[in-house]
Formats: structure tokens, C-alpha cells, sequence
């Protein structure tokens, strides 16, 4: 057999012919009816451990009695012929030592017989006693109330519900569906203490590891999802580098995946993977290795297993696994069954998401044995090659002349030792929209080789390189075996789409260790491999509740009411467009009218209990109840009106962006407040009523800057002030009715200011923040036009800074300076 020969096409025919009969065994899953649509009863159960508990709610909802098996119904006659004495007295000596019931009577016919009499007392006997109406014209026969006793004779009692508008049903019958829905009850409320039950999506929500059973992305999970769930999943992984086996060498290694789960039982899962490969190389030419590229291909590797595992605490689940791998030889027809591998391993996880309050994170411990005999793949391989060599006399030993190289190690997964396994991983279900999850992963795998096959390493020790890219001969694990450690850590996202059943995974396996030294008795560690998965369950699929309308009696109709409302706030206004919601109701929102009122549908006798929301008022709750005898009832609902005050924060800095230590910051508006910057120059105002604000900034040794700003209801407006540093000595100053500010100057004949000119304008600025009662008048200087353009530059500034336009007045027709002069 030679490594070198073309892969064969029989494998991939076994996987494409597994994969069709998977399908077609797995259709089923996907159409099957739940049990409650094969059941031949009113409402059947589902069988489902989630849908047990609701069997009660759907008997109150549609007033029929639940059975779990079809059984034989015997028609009710509206009208039997009377009992004789002789009857009555027969069977009122069958009761003669039973516990006696209360009964109803009407008044006029004779509504109920001796033998209906002895039916109840027979029925109560071995139950709890149970109020029972009766209508005048149902009489029931001795044959039907003695099969009726014989079938309840030994059942748990249940209490019952009784609706006035009550199907007409077998009392036999009715019985033996309360006591077994009693027990489905009982089964339920078991489930439902804080982390027994999990929600159905959670239940469900089960996905194949890389190797088949359900886990995360190569751990495993110890739960098994549920019952019956059937999971496919196709995967692709590929790797390609330089420099990796050998120096200026190009490895590329391909695989594909098919995995498939199915739980069996509510702690066992069955599952299988078909694995192929394919791996190329460029070898170095200046190595002298023949040939100097070389492509192997391996199809049809098998991996059987089943796993075990349950909750054993409160959000806490233990299992454990057993494997078998049966490998295939390069260009063979069928699994090397000499070659076949075992795999023991235990997982550990904890699912926070079962908490009352649950949170999305899960984590994982696997723990693992594997006895590999994969080194028998190549035993052939070896054998044939020794035969060739000079000296054939010699013993071959364990592989002394180490006859296969490390990339044919690397092809075909070929390891000669056993390995213990440890994994450490988590995973975090986002539900991002409506159905739809990312589930991040993170993963750590480290393998610990163990020498139960007793082989002995021959080590080269005339080759200081062995087991580095620079030389063709490898080390042995006893001497590198910190370095030669197979480990990895795995980051992958899974995506849940709302589409049920489908899931896709993208994911990268990064090498840790193992990758850059080789030992004989390990396959090498790639450095990476990018891994992409798409999977179906064809359980993952809500159950379905079956709803059967049962008749009512003509002259029985459930009194009903509607509630007449309307929705006030505290300070007598009506409140309009309102929404009213009714919890725990199937029916839709409604809104209030101009004035506040609304009306309801009809509601059944009982509380209704609604919910009511305003974008301007507090949601509020309300309370009505509609009365026994039905009728439309009156409600009063009151709104607290939110506050539509605002809130301002800002920053005082100055022109380097440094902060402004202690400025104190004054607002002027539809509300007045104040504010001191602290040491990162940061303020805050607060309860400031809507409106437009002057915002005053001043410090010691600053400029004043007015500044405005908008503050909108029930929202953070945000103004950073710049403020400008005072000179040593002030160049602008009051003189009578002029303001001398020589430093005011423009560029030659344009309308540019001086550079130096700004620190003069802030300065005056602030001389007229300062001395609020000064009405300015600014003149330039030069031709007309030049002069008006330069004083209304000058006036733009100054109401930048703040300074009121009303104050500002801008005239040309100046000589030589700017002139600034106080107007009376």
C-alpha cells in the first residue's frame, strides 16, 4: 500500500449515500405531528414534559375534559326511561355503606334518580367530594354509573372544574381524564421548581459539536436535549501555510465534516461524524527529499458514539461519553479496523440561564481519555518501505529509520502515543432581535500524551535541529515535551436565525503549542484552521396546542362585561391617545379618546387587570373587575404627568483646551441656576425648565463669555465655553465717552484683523459684558467701504462673544484708527 495513491471515489460515494438515507430516516421529524394532533380525544397532550403542566389551562380555556389515550365514549340520552322501585331499591343497597354526597335537586321534574344518586355516592367513595350539577333532562342508566365506578375505582383524586356552560360528556369518561391529567399536573409542578424546567427555546435550543455529539464548538455538553430532536450539521475547515513542516516548505490541509445526533432518552444521545481530508505540500528542493510535492487524500473516517448526562443540581448538568474512531487508510476502501481508536470522556457545565433572573452564559469542562491506534495506519507503509533499504538483516525496531515523515503524520492524523484531554470553555446566547441569537465562543484544549504502547524513540543525536522546520529528522516527546504539547484555543461565533431549525457557525482553532516542534510520536499541531458549519434540527420546532371547540348548551352562556373607562392625570386633565393593555389577555391594545374614555371587549366574570402608557405621563396600572352576573363595569384610571424639566452639562476651557478651574457659570432663561466648574472644568445644571438659555461664564484673570444654548424637555443639552486668558497689562480701557483700544489695527488696506488685534476685541468684550449699560458706537477706518466693512467685523466679534446686537452700533468714514465711542 503506498501513501502516495490517488484517493478513492467508494468513500465519498458512503458519504453522499449516508447522507440521503439520514434525510430520508429524518423526514419524519420535520411533518410528524405532536402527540396532540395524533390524539383522538377533545384536546390531546403533547407529551412533551414543558406541555404537561399546561394541560389544565388549555381544559380551562375551551371547557373540555383531557384525556392521554383515545378511549371508547358512550353517548349521553337526553331522555331514559324511568327506574322501577325494585331498581332503585337494588341499588341503593350497592351504596348502603358508602360516604354520602350532597345533592342538588330542581324543584318541579324529577330531576335525579335513585341510580343517579347511587352513581354519585359510588363516585365519591375513594375521592375527594365534588359539588356536581345536573340538568333535569340528563338521567343516567345503573349499567353506565357501575362502568363509570369500576373505571375510577383506584384513580387519585382530582379536583374538578366546572363551567357553567358545560360540554355533554361521558361522566365515566370525565373521570378517568381528571385523574390522569391530576398526575400530569402533579408531574408538572415537580418540574417547575427554580431550575428544574427549562423554557421550550432553551430546551430545544441543542447544536453538534465538530465531532457529532451536542456542545458548544468542540466541547461537549452533558445534556441531551429533547427527546426525539434529530440534528444535522456539514462542516468545512482549511488551513494553508509556509515555513511550517520544513523550511520554504507550502502546506494547504481541507476537510470536510458530516455530523448527525439524535436523542434517544431524556439522558442518552446517539451521534455520528464522517470526516474527510485532503493535504498538499511543496517540500524545500535544497533538502533532497523525492518527491519534492506530495498530496494525500483520506476519506470515509468514522466516528460512533453515544452520551449520557442530566441535571445533577440546580443549573449544574454532569455526563459523560463513549466514541469509537474507526479510520480510513489513504486511497483504501473502508475503515482499518486494526487502526480503530477508543475515546472515554466526562463533561461538566454550568447554564446560568435557568436562574429566575437568567443570564447568558454557559460554561464547560471536558475531561478525556483516548486510546489511539491510528500508528496502525501506516504499519503497511513502514513494512514496505524497510524492505527497500540496504541491510534488511538489521531489526527494524520501533521506527529507527523513521520511515514516515512528519507531514504524512500531519495528513493523516497519525499519533503513537495515548493522549488525556482537558477543555475549558464558555458560550454567551445573545438574543440580538426578536428570535434571532449570536452565541460567542471560546474554547481551550490541551492534550497530555501518555506511552501505553511502550514505544521507544530512537533520538538522531548528530542532528542539533531535529525536530525543527530546518531539518528533516524529529525529536522525541520525552525530550521537547513542553513544547511538543498538542494545544489550541478555539473563537467561534454561532448564529441563530429566526428560520427554525437553522444554525451557522464560523470559527478559528489557533495552535498554542505543538506547532513549530516535532516529535515521532505526535502529529503536528497547525497553527490555525478556519472552520465554517451549517446545521438543521429538525425538532426545533414550537409545539403546536390543538383547540377544539366544544358545543354549549343553548340556555347556558357565560355571563360577560365590558369595562367603560377613563384615563385622568393627577391634576384633573384627561388624558388623550392613551394606550391600554390588557395583561394576560389575548386581545389587542386600545387608545383613549379625545376626552380620555375608552371602552373594552367583553371580558368574562373576573378581575382585568391594564396596563397604561403616555409618552408625557408615569405608566400606571388599573384594576376592574367584572361581576359574577356579568355586566359592563366602570373604571378610573389616573396618570402621573413626567417632569419636562431638562439638564444642562458643560465644559469651561480655555483656548489651549485646558480646563478652567472654579468659573462660575450663570444661566439666564425660562429658569435661573448657577454653577462653579470643578477640577476637569466640568458643570452641571439641573431641573431647568424648556427653553432657550444665556449662559454667563467668568473667572478671575479670564475674559467674560455669553453663550446660548437650547434646553429641551426631559433630554441633557451639552455647551462647552472657551474662555480667553486676561493680558498682564489691559489694552483696552473707558475714558469718558471713549473706549481707548489701540491694539484694534487691520492688515495694510484689507479688512483682515492683526493677529494680535483678537486678544484686543475679547478684551473689549469684556469691558461690555461687564458694563451691561454701554451703548457702543464702532467706526472704521479708511476708504467708505473698507471703513464700514472694518467696524462691522469688529461689531460680528463682539456678538460672538456675547455682547447684545441692540448695544452695537457700526458707522464708516473713520481716519487712521478704530474709534469706539460710548453713545448717551
Amino acid at each position: 500500500m503506498s501513501l502516495h495513491g490517488p484517493a478513492r471515489t467508494r468513500a465519498s460515494a458512503l458519504l453522499c449515500t449516508l447522507l440521503c438515507a439520514a434525510c430520508i430516516w429524518a423526514a419524519p421529524y420535520g411533518v410528524r405531528p405532536t402527540l396532540a394532533q395524533e390524539s383522538t380525544t377533545r384536546v390531546g397532550a403533547s407529551g412533551r414534559a414543558s406541555e404537561k403542566a399546561s394541560l389544565s389551562d388549555i381544559e380551562a380555556d375551551t371547557g373540555a375534559e383531557t384525556d392521554t389515550a383515545p378511549k371508547p365514549k358512550r353517548k349521553a340520552n337526553k331522555a331514559k326511561p324511568k327506574v322501577t322501585e325494585e331498581e332503585a331499591a337494588a341499588a341503593d343497597e350497592d351504596v348502603a355503606d358508602k360516604k354520602p354526597a350532597k345533592k342538588k335537586h330542581k324543584a318541579k321534574p324529577k330531576a335525579v334518580d335513585e341510580e343517579v344518586a347511587a352513581d354519585a355516592d359510588e363516585e365519591v367513595a375513594d375521592k375527594k367530594p365534588t359539588k356536581k350539577k345536573h340538568k333535569a333532562k340528563k338521567k343516567v342508566d345503573e349499567e353506565e354509573a357501575a362502568a363509570a365506578d369500576e373505571d375510577v375505582a383506584d384513580k387519585k383524586p382530582a379536583k374538578k372544574k366546572h363551567h357553567k356552560a358545560k360540554p355533554k360528556v361521558e361522566e365515566e369518561e370525565t373521570d378517568e381524564a381528571e385523574g390522569e391529567q391530576t398526575d400530569d399536573e402533579e408531574e408538572g409542578a415537580e418540574e417547575a421548581e427554580p431550575g428544574a424546567t427549562l423554557p421550550w427555546d432553551l430546551a430545544h435550543r441543542r447544536y453538534n459539536t465538530w465531532s457529532g455529539p451536542t456542545g458548544g464548538l468542540f466541547l461537549v455538553d452533558p445534556s441531551v436535549g429533547e427527546v426525539g430532536a434529530l440534528r444535522l450539521q456539514l462542516g468545512f475547515d482549511t488551513f494553508s501555510g509556509n515555513d511550517f513542516l520544513l523550511s520554504k516548505d507550502h502546506v494547504e490541509q481541507d476537510g470536510q465534516t458530516f455530523s448527525l445526533s439524535w436523542t434517544a432518552t431524556k439522558f442518552f444521545e446517539a451521534y455520528a461524524a464522517l470526516a474527510n481530508r485532503s493535504s498538499a505540500t511543496t517540500m524545500n528542493p535544497t533538502l533532497a527529499i523525492k518527491p519534492a510535492a506530495v498530496s494525500l487524500s483520506g476519506q470515509g473516517d468514522i466516528t460512533l458514539g453515544g452520551k449520557f448526562g442530566g441535571r445533577v443540581a440546580p443549573l449544574l448538568y454532569l455526563g459523560g461519553d463513549l466514541r469509537i474512531l474507526l479510520a480510513n487508510q489513504v486511497g483504501g476502501g473502508g475503515p482499518t479496523f486494526g487502526a480503530t481508536s477508543l475515546g472515554l470522556r466526562s463533561s461538566l457545565a454550568l447554564n446560568l440561564q435557568e436562574l429566575k433572573k437568567p443570564v447568558p452564559f454557559i460554561a464547560r469542562f471536558n475531561f478525556g481519555y483516548l486510546f489511539d491506534n491510528s500508528a496502525l495506519l501506516v504499519k503497511d507503509t513502514e513494512n514496505a518501505r524497510y524492505s527497500q533499504l540496504n541491510g534488511t538483516a538489521a531489526a527494524k525496531g520501533n521506527d529507527t529509520l523513521h520511515l514516515v515523515n512528519r507531514f504524512e503524520r500531519f495528513a493523516m492524523g497519525v499519533n503513537r502515543l495515548d493522549r488525556f484531554a482537558l477543555g475549558l470553555g464558555v458560550e454567551v446566547p445573545l438574543e440580538v432581535a426578536e428570535r434571532f441569537y449570536l452565541h460567542p465562543l471560546a474554547e481551550w484544549q490541551l492534550a497530555i500524551p501518555v506511552n501505553r504502547q511502550g514505544y521507544d524513540c530512537p533520538f538522531v543525536k548528530s542532528d542539533t535541529q531535529s525536530g525543527r522546520i530546518g531539518s528533516t529528522q524529529d525529536s522525541c516527546y520525552e525530550r521537547v515535551p513542553g513544547a511538543a504539547l498538542p494545544m489550541t484555543l478555539a473563537l467561534g461565533l454561532r448564529v441563530v436565525p429566526p428560520i427554525r431549525g437553522v444554525t451557522a457557525m464560523l470559527a478559528i482553532d489557533i495552535g498554542l503549542s505543538g506547532m513549530s516542534t516535532f516529535v515521532r510520536e505526535l502529529t503536528p499541531t497547525a497553527p490555525y484552521r478556519v472552520l465554517i458549519a451549517l446545521g438543521y434540527d429538525f425538532d426545533a420546532r414550537p409545539p403546536e396546542k390543538v383547540m377544539v371547540e366544544v358545543p354549549k348548551d343553548e340556555d347556558e352562556v357565560e355571563p360577560t362585561g365590558r369595562i367603560q373607562g377613563v384615563v385622568g392625570s393627577n391634576d384633573g386633565v384627561a388624558v388623550a391617545s392613551a394606550i391600554v393593555a390588557f395583561a394576560e389577555r389575548d386581545v389587542s391594545a386600545i387608545a383613549t379618546s379625545s376626552d380620555g374614555h375608552f371602552v373594552s371587549e367583553a371580558f368574562p366574570a373576573g378581575e382585568v387587570q391594564m396596563e397604561i402608557s403616555h409618552p408625557d405621563y408615569e405608566t400606571g396600572r388599573c384594576i376592574a373587575t367584572v361581576p359574577e352576573e356579568g355586566g359592563n363595569v366602570e373604571a378610573h384610571c389616573l396618570l402621573t404627568p413626567k417632569s419636562r424639566e431638562g439638564k444642562l452639562t458643560g465644559r469651561v476651557i480655555d483656548i489651549y483646551g485646558s480646563p478652567v478651574i472654579g468659573a462660575r457659570v450663570q444661566l439666564t432663561g425660562p429658569s435661573s441656576s448657577s454653577a462653579t466648574s470643578d477640577v476637569r472644568g466640568m458643570f452641571t445644571a439641573e431641573a431647568l425648565g424648556a427653553g432657550e438659555y444665556m449662559v454667563r461664564a467668568s473667572s478671575e484673570g479670564h475674559f467674560v463669555r455669553l453663550a446660548k444654548v437650547v434646553v429641551e424637555p426631559r433630554a441633557t443639552a451639552s455647551l462647552d465655553v472657551t474662555l480667553m486668558q486676561k493680558p498682564a497689562t489691559a489694552s483696552v480701557a473707558l475714558r469718558g465717552n471713549s473706549i481707548v483700544a489701540k491694539s484694534i489695527k487691520f492688515v495694510g488696506n484689507s479688512t483682515d484683523l492683526d493677529p494680535a488685534a483678537a486678544e484686543a476685541v475679547a478684551e473689549l468684550a469684556d469691558l461690555l459684558l461687564t458694563r451691561t449699560d454701554l451703548q457702543v458706537r464702532i467706526q472704521g477706518y479708511g476708504d467708505d467701504a473698507v471703513a464700514l466693512s472694518r467696524a462691522l467685523l469688529i461689531k460680528q466679534r463682539l456678538v460672538d462673544a456675547g455682547v447684545p446686537d441692540t448695544r452695537l452700533e457700526a458707522v464708516g468714514g473713520g481716519v487712521g484708527k478704530v474709534n469706539i465711542t460710548v453713545v448717551q
